[in-house]
């Protein structure tokens, strides 16, 4: 037995073909010609297609349906051809795609063969796609002829073809097809009658479904419940109640029958409004939730009086319900007794009441909402905030100025905070005004709002502000002060706070302008604040130090590193120092990997705890240099240093394991041999067997950051030009050496997505290369993804693709000068991996001879080989 869902997606099919019908009808104009014998040569010749074979008759034959839509006289010798083709003989497969064209073409005349098809098994299915698409009565009487014969999915699609043509004639066939023993013929008989409807098919559907068992109850509800739903809209109120009456009365299941109550209420109109609420208060289950969703849709004034009154009748879980209900129905006239839900003993209540005060209030919700944001529990208050947000209509702005004014200090920095959150109208002066001269809540409120919202005027009075209050209350103040300066440009801010510093006398003032002037940064507070560095006064000058210590570039370090070389063990020395090592490894801080063993050295003999000597040994990690390798070493004979000490040599070996293998290989085997713990040993091991598969490829490159443009993915990317490629800007462009050795199953990848990450970016890599003498070299170059190659500063290769990287992808002639011999390379970026690698062979293919690598940042004008 076929089941109803098993129809399902066939009676879809026809159904969508019975809309097209609809909205595309065939023309009726005849345009004169007579077609030639030729134009059907390709319909003729699909008879013999088979999937699989040439498909391009298909394109000739679609396209000979298209040229006839323009003529009537060639359009119905096409519909003959196609129909033809579909009841002969041929394959299925050119049959269902004569029928798939002939949904274009056919007419009244095609009605015969397709109501063939309809006994012909897997075609029935075609015929009634064209057949859906044919006007006129024709296919209604030839459906009914043909319903006797028909089986399975062609008796349902006929079925619901003849409820979709609302074919009257048609209702004692199809009830008595009522009755059948298959469920799927029965619903869809069902169905197809509720779309014809009249009295006779209604009474068919009633007298049925009162003799039908549970099972075939289900599928004729639900075919009621859609008649009266036509009845209903069609004005036909006495046979709609009947058929709501009938199911809602029955022992289907609740959801149905919710269905039903559903036709009931909205056939009462406004008095639907009292099952509603009866409804409501009922027990739970599905027509309590029809009843709730009624409660939104039924109109009127008089359903919005009649469900306020019944909500202090209701539970308190249906009068959340009610709630939102009113919410949605948008009833300004519920808010008085939404309000009064505010103070319900019920928590999800009074939750629900807020939230719906924040969609019907307007100006009368401003007082309520504003009290229970700052009154309430946390979890209400943010719900009331939110509802304030979301208050529209006219008053409300002028109703949370009033609010801002009350006697109350948490009702003011509520409406503050709500005023700030709606951004209309915010009154700027009043705010500033409440911070300045409120104190507690309210001023918190607005010291908030004035972070995101104020401007540079605002700035000297709360500047005044912090220097009145005490200094263990000036946070806040402080804060603001901040956010404010850094939007607005900085240097303006810092200048009042600079001109109040010469003015201050207390130390803690001045200690609190510094911090201002630190935190907002800029030339004139740098300026600022090496002044106060030379402060007689320990405090102003501790303080003025702690803010260049944090400074977010290098700027300060030369005088950090003064104030560590010339000041005795102390705060000061300990802060100073802490800030000169942290900007070590910073862009612009002059270390290179030239210098930076010098630069490190100097600081191991400068650090006196050994949390500085940590600090030294982080910032020798960052920058990687056979200097820092060999400082690092030694260090790991202290006891309260091995730890870091270890860490930072596991770090630097993999940047110099490419530039100076040889003193690599000893700081690893060492750290293999005796590490304090085997993660690193492991680390180190693996390092080594990496180094050992290295080969022949080049290993030593410095990489520069990555650079990325609004708007421009790495295909564009490839041409956009950044500071590598610019030979005056190409030292100062950040070159860190590049770690390698990472990905042992490809030692020879220089990974820059491990550097980098992202996508839609580039970077560029470069080395040095020495030849002993001139000659000519091939570089066999591997990217993820495309790349650009200078040599010496000449452009000489560049391909703009995107792949994954493998070795000599590009092979790309240079000429070496004797000596060194500088290569550049710009990789983009798209997603996933992106990396490179190259090795150097001769003109004839084998591994070039007598080259060496350098980082170019390590030569400073010699050669370290």
């Amino acid at each position: 037995m076929r089941t109803r869902s098993s129809s399902t997606g066939f009676l879809r099919l026809v159904r969508a073909c019975a809309a097209l019908a609809a909205v595309a009808p065939i023309p009726t104009a005849a345009l004169a010609g007579t077609p030639q014998s030729d134009d059907l040569a390709p319909i003729r010749s699909l008879r013999d297609f088979r999937f699989g074979s040439d498909r391009s008759i298909l394109d000739r034959v679609a396209a000979s349906v298209r040229e006839a839509m323009a003529s009537e006289v060639r359009r119905k010798a096409v519909a003959s051809a196609l129909a033809e083709i579909a009841v002969s003989d041929a394959p299925f497969d050119a049959r269902q795609f004569a029928c798939r064209q002939l949904v274009r073409v056919a007419s009244p005349a095609q009605i015969p063969a397709m109501a063939r098809l309809l006994r012909d098994g897997p075609m029935a299915h075609y015929g009634l796609m064209v057949l859906a698409r044919i006007p006129g009565p024709g296919v209604a009487d030839a459906l009914r002829s043909a319903l006797a014969e028909l089986k399975g999915g062609a008796l349902l699609g006929a079925m619901d073809l003849l409820g979709e043509r609302r074919d009257a004639t048609a209702v004692a066939l199809l009830s008595q097809r009522l009755g059948s023993g298959d469920d799927a013929v029965a619903a869809c008989a069902a169905d197809a009658l509720a779309k014809i409807g009249g009295s006779q098919a209604d009474a068919a559907l009633l007298r049925e479904f009162a003799h039908a068992g549970r099972a075939r109850k289900a599928a004729l509800a639900d075919a009621l419940l859609r008649r009266g739903e036509i009845a209903r809209a069609s004005g036909l109120r006495a046979t709609a109640g009947r058929l709501y009456a009938a199911v809602a009365e029955s022992a289907v299941p609740e959801p149905t029958r919710a269905g039903a109550f559903r036709g009931v209420c909205l056939l009462d109109g406004k008095s639907g409004v009292v099952r509603v609420i009866a409804a409501l208060s009922g027990r739970p289950g599905p027509m309590c939730r029809m009843a709730a969703s009624l409660a939104r849709t039924l109109p009127g004034k008089g359903v919005t009086k009649a469900l306020v009154a019944a909500l202090r009748r209701l539970r308190p879980d249906r009068r959340v319900l009610l709630l939102a209900a009113l919410a949605d129905r948008g009833d300004a006239s519920a808010v008085p007794a939404v309000a009064r839900c505010l103070s319900d003993a019920d928590a999800a209540v009074r939750a629900q009441a807020i939230a719906t005060m924040g969609v019907l209030g307007g100006a009368t919700a401003v007082g309520p909402l504003v009290a229970a944001a700052s009154a309430r529990p946390p979890a209400e208050r943010a719900l009331a905030a939110t509802a304030l947000t979301r208050l529209r209509g006219t008053g409300v702005e002028a109703a949370l100025a009033r609010a801002m004014r009350s006697s109350k200090g948490g009702v003011r920095a509520a409406a503050i905070r709500a005023v700030t959150a709606r951004q209309v109208a915010v009154p700027l002066p009043a705010i500033v005004n409440a911070a300045c001269s409120d104190s507690g809540a309210p001023r918190e409120a607005a010291l908030e709002a004035l972070r995101d919202l104020g401007r540079a005027a605002d700035l000297a009075p709360l500047l005044d502000l912090m220097l009145r209050l005490k200094p263990g209350s000036r946070d806040a103040v402080i804060a603001t002060v901040v956010a404010i300066g850094r939007r607005t440009g900085g240097e303006g801010a810092a200048g009042d706070a600079r001109a109040r510093l010469t003015r201050a006398r207390a130390v803690g003032d001045r200690v609190a302008l510094l911090e201002v002037i630190g935190q907002i940064g800029g030339s004139v507070a740098l300026e600022a604040l090496r002044g106060a560095a030379r402060d007689p006064d320990d405090e102003v000058r501790l303080a003025a130090v702690r803010a260049l210590s944090e400074w977010p570039d290098a700027g300060p370090k030369q005088l950090l590193l003064d104030l560590v070389r010339k000041s005795a063990p102390g705060r000061l020395r300990s802060v100073a120092m802490r800030g000169y090592l942290r900007m070590l490894p910073m862009p612009g801080a002059g270390v290179s990997l030239a210098s930076a063993g010098d630069i490190f050295a100097e600081a191991l003999d400068l650090a006196r705890t050994v949390d500085e000597r940590r600090l030294v040994l982080s910032g020798m990690a960052a920058i990687g240099s056979e200097r820092c390798l060999r400082l690092v070493t030694p260090l790991r004979a202290d006891p309260d240093l091995r730890s870091e000490a270890e860490v930072a040599a596991m770090a630097i070996a993999y940047q110099t394991a490419g530039a100076w293998p040889e003193v690599t290989r000893t700081a690893l085997a060492a750290l293999k041999a005796e590490a304090g713990d085997a993660p690193t040993r492991a680390k180190a091991a693996a390092l080594l067997d990496t180094m050992a598969r290295f080969g022949d490829f080049a290993m030593a490159w410095e990489v520069s950051p990555a650079y990325a443009r609004e708007g421009l993915d790495c295909l564009r990317l490839f041409d956009a030009p950044f500071a590598p490629e610019d030979p005056e800007r190409e030292e100062n462009a950040g070159w860190r050496a590049l770690p390698v050795g990472a990905a042992p199953d490809q030692p020879w990848l220089l990974d820059l997505l491990a550097m980098h990450g992202g996508e839609q970016k580039v970077t560029y890599i470069r080395t040095q290369v020495w030849s002993a003498s001139e000659c000519d070299l091939i570089a066999e170059i591997g990217t993820d993804d495309g790349l650009k190659v200078w040599w010496n500063g000449a452009l000489v290769h560049a391909n703009n693709t995107q792949r994954a990287v493998a070795p000599a992808q590009e092979k790309v002639p240079v000429h070496a000068r004797a000596g060194w011999n500088r290569m550049l390379i710009k990789v983009t970026q798209n997603v996933m991996g992106w990396g490179a690698c190259v090795r150097f062979t001769d003109t004839g293919g084998s591994p070039a001879a007598g080259l060496r690598f350098m980082l170019p940042s390590a030569l400073s004008g010699k050669d370290p080989l």
